[in-house]
């Protein structure tokens, strides 16, 4: 006699997950449809990057402005130390303009990763699968105005699926 025990459950996926942006946008692009198989790092959807553009345009002015002033500082500090050498400045004229040079540098340097945060956010504006799996949810389209980690899609791994269930201490020594 071989016993017969009924489950019920749920199947679920061996992964799924949630995804959005990680910065607010307007969409732009959704690359993938409801249903879709897609690959780990496969895009799924863009992010409007006018704004992120203007940002990147302002950082690499500042930067050739620090720069600029940089070079500008220099060319002083190296004149009033050939002048303080002389005798025909005082010292601390060239001790200023030595600590302004320091903090213009300074200024190169906080411009520089103030860049790097912007190129950084222009890689978070592009949504990429984690993981293998199908997309179960997408928005409706473009033009929606999402905040971050505001979950717009949903990708599962179906490859695999776990039963939840629940059975009784001899329900499980039958199922052995």
């Amino acid at each position: 006699l071989t016993p017969l025990v009924v489950m019920s459950g749920a199947l679920e996926p061996a992964q799924s997950a949630d995804l959005g942006f990680e910065v607010p946008g307007r969409i732009a692009r959704v690359d993938v449809a409801l249903g879709q198989h897609v690959h780990a790092g496969d895009v799924l959807a863009t992010l409007d990057r006018a704004s992120i553009g203007a940002q990147a345009n302002a950082s690499q002015a500042a930067i050739g402005v620090a720069e600029a002033n940089v070079a500008m500082l220099r060319e002083r500090v190296e004149l009033l130390r050939t002048l303080v050498s002389s005798g025909a400045a005082p010292e601390r004229e060239l001790t200023g303009a030595t600590q302004q040079l320091a903090i213009a540098e300074a200024q190169v340097r906080q411009a520089q990763a103030g860049s790097r945060a912007v190129s950084t956010s222009i890689a978070d504006h592009t949504l990429r699968a984690p993981f293998e799996g199908v997309v179960t949810q997408v928005p409706d389209g473009v033009g929606q105005v999402v905040a971050p980690g505001m979950p717009v899609f949903h990708v599962e791994d179906l490859s695999t699926l776990t039963l939840r269930t629940t059975v009784s201490q001899s329900e499980l020594e039958a199922l052995r």
